[in-house]
């Protein structure tokens, strides 16, 4: 079974079958001289430099490299043969100052199954942990269930935790929430805590990149089932319950966040994401007083800053690397011992084959190093061009082929075979450094949100601009993070569409990624039609571009249906056996781009379990008076009075029961 930290990135699954063979080859080169001319990759200087770091030399011993900061990175704790053990290295990281009174980890593995790990892993776990195992039976989270049976379990999720529902529309979701309140109360209880630390825990046979994180993945389940509790809670305007349960999402974001690898740190932002896109859903559904609004910004000023991935780059995801790669040389010198008892002769390739390792790891650091500093880059759009140079110049690494190398280049071998292994096995570490930004700039609209609402309560409209919240409802505007500009606001009839400029600095009108016409703008709309943060999108499918405000015309569709309803009567009572064709082609027109309207409001799930019946139903009037006027053409038949009225009642009743569904 692949973990959830595989499943996540996609994994780095083909990176043991290219590196073990690569570093075996080499050592076969190094062993055996193989003839024929070096083929060395020439690459320039480097872009940028990243800062040094002071070296503890370790004198090795009977291991197959030298174990210091400049090879290995850390030099304790060492497992019984002397080689450092990396997942003790991370759950000391992790475990600093944490204590069972400190830790929320403590309460949140109560309300969670961690039967996935195997029954000695799962008792080493608790064992890290200080405290009792689970006892089995217990109540704890479970997983999402399918809420619209036409659908994913995915867009279920983004339905119920997006926009507020009721037990009447999604009865099956009400009771699976019903039977979740014990974990998600635990969860509440747990994220008052200021520490969280999962133990890491390696399966037998299991590679260091592919360690299980089942605790990261439970909690992110918590987060979805505490949000679809609050969107709950506001249909049922139990509006205290609500904030309660998205102020526990929000910090157990950052408390998973914390942890000292990538994953945390990407966890942690999927639950901020969950969260943040539920905070909308109050602001838009929660009929807050200023007070309200303004308090509820106050507690989301107070929760502590989001993770910083580049440390989790440099630090988490370096140890997992390294020790993944230090096997691999140990496996290798284990392969090799029986050459090292060749008197003199195994002296020798002892020595250089150390040399080899200790280059490589040196080399493979400093690569990791090069990374590093191009992630930590200020300006997102330097930081853009110094990961695409680096990514350009590691894709020739990942061609290295170690038979084309000579001993008589050693030093370089080494350093080759380091700069590859970090081509080979980097993290996705393209997109992630952008994501908390954006979701930082998320964090900031999403508050001034809540300054806007506190306006609207007091003034029954938006602001004209953003000075107006200035000082009552907002002591300082903030700054866009991109640009070091105000942010964009835009008010409309019904709403407003807030946005940053994003990355590249430029003002594409609020249009993110998944618009169209696409751009780099960072920003949420409002009304949301369940999709706030246009522009932040990270589901199944992308959603539509909301620029558009539905409900003026469905209203105008409205009057054209009576308009042409009226005009057939009439010309029914004035003696015509049936409306002329001209009308009915009119009549036909305006009915199908209302259907049309219809059907795409039906499928961005805001009409609920109602707005579809009312969907079905005008499309079956439609379809029935389309038939009923070419029979009465054919056979010559009159349409009565009564018939054209029920026809245009029946379209009429379908679009009201919808109106109110998608009204500002």
């Amino acid at each position: 079974m692949r973990s959830w930290r595989t499943r996540a990135t996609g994994g780095f699954s083909l990176a043991p079958v290219l590196i073990a063979p690569a570093l075996f080859a080499s050592v076969l080169v190094v062993a055996c001289g193989m003839p024929g001319d070096a083929v060395i990759a020439k690459v320039g200087a480097p872009s940028f430099t990243a800062p040094r770091r002071d070296s503890v030399e370790v004198e090795r011993g009977n291991t197959a490299f030298t174990i210091s900061t400049k090879t290995t990175y850390v030099t304790h704790p060492l497992d019984k043969r002397g080689y450092v053990d990396y997942v003790g290295a991370l759950n000391e990281a992790a475990s600093k100052g944490v204590t069972v009174e400190n830790n929320a980890a403590v309460l949140l593995v109560r309300a969670m199954d961690l039967s996935i790990l195997k029954p000695a892993d799962e008792k080493r776990f608790f064992k890290l942990l200080h405290v009792e195992p689970n006892r089995r039976g217990g109540r704890t989270i479970q997983e999402f269930p399918r809420v619209i049976r036409t659908k994913s379990i995915d867009e279920g999720i983004q339905l119920a935790t997006n926009t507020p529902w009721s037990a009447q529309e999604y009865p099956a979701l009400a009771e699976w929430i019903a039977k979740q309140d014990v974990p998600l109360n635990t969860a509440c209880e747990a994220v008052r805590r200021p520490r969280c630390y999962f133990p890491y825990v390696r399966p037998a046979g299991t590679p260091l990149y592919d360690i299980p994180l089942p605790a990261q993945g439970l909690s992110i389940s918590l987060a979805r089932a505490l949000a679809a509790r609050a969107m709950l809670r506001i249909s049922q305007h139990k509006i205290v319950e609500a904030r309660h349960d998205l102020l526990a999402c929000h910090r157990l974001g950052r408390l998973v966040a914390s942890g000292p690898t990538l994953m945390d740190g990407l966890a942690g932002l999927s639950i901020e994401d969950t969260a943040s896109h539920a905070d909308i859903a109050l602001v838009e559904f929660g009929n807050l007083n200023a007070a309200e609004a303004l308090a509820y910004r106050d507690e989301l000023r107070k929760l502590p800053p989001l993770p910083d991935i580049t440390e989790r780059f440099d630090r988490g995801e370096r140890l997992l690397f390294l020790g993944f790669l230090c096997e691999q040389m140990t496996t290798v010198n284990d392969k090799m011992a029986l050459l090292f008892f060749i008197p003199v002769y195994g002296d020798v390739l002892e020595t250089k084959l150390a040399e080899v390792w200790d280059l490589a790891l040196e080399t493979a650091n400093k690569q990791w190093d090069r990374w590093t500093a191009a992630i930590r880059t200020p300006s997102p759009v330097e930081r853009r061009k110094n990961m695409a140079e680096l990514e350009n110049e590691f894709s020739a690494y990942r061609k290295f082929d170690p038979f084309k190398t000579n001993w008589r280049f050693l030093r370089e071998s080494g350093r080759q075979l380091g700069r590859s292994t970090v081509a080979l096995m980097l993290p996705n570490v393209r997109t992630a450094p952008f994501s908390v930004e954006d979701v930082r700039v998320r964090c900031d609209l999403e508050q001034l949100a809540f300054a806007i609402r506190a306006y609207r309560s007091d003034h029954r409209q938006y602001p004209a601009d953003l000075a107006a919240l200035v000082p009552k409802y907002c002591g300082e505007l903030p700054v866009d993070r991109f640009s070091g500009a105000p942010l964009r606001y835009v008010p409309r009839k019904s709403g407003y569409l807030l946005y940053s400029v994003g990355g590249n600095k430029l003002d594409d009108g609020g249009h993110g990624w998944n618009s169209r016409p696409q751009g780099d703008d960072v920003g949420l709309e409002l009304p949301s039609m369940g999709y706030p943060f246009a522009t932040l999108w990270f589901g199944p499918g992308s959603p539509p571009p909301l620029n558009e405000d539905l409900f003026i015309p469905a209203l105008i569709f409205c009057g054209l249906i009576t308009l042409s309803g009226v005009t057939m009567v009439i010309v029914r009572v004035r003696g015509r056996v049936r409306p002329p064709i001209w009308l009915v082609l009119s009549h036909g027109a305006i009915v199908l781009y209302a259907l049309l309207l219809l059907m795409y409001v039906a499928g961005k799930n805001t009409v609920g379990t109602i707005g579809f019946v009312a969907v079905g139903l005008f499309a079956v009037t439609v379809v029935l008076g389309g038939i009923v006027y070419l029979v009465s053409l054919i056979r010559k038949k009159t349409i009565s009075v009564p018939l054209v009225i029920g026809h245009t009642m029946l379209l009429l009743i379908a679009l009201g029961i919808v109106l109110p569904k998608i009204h500002p």
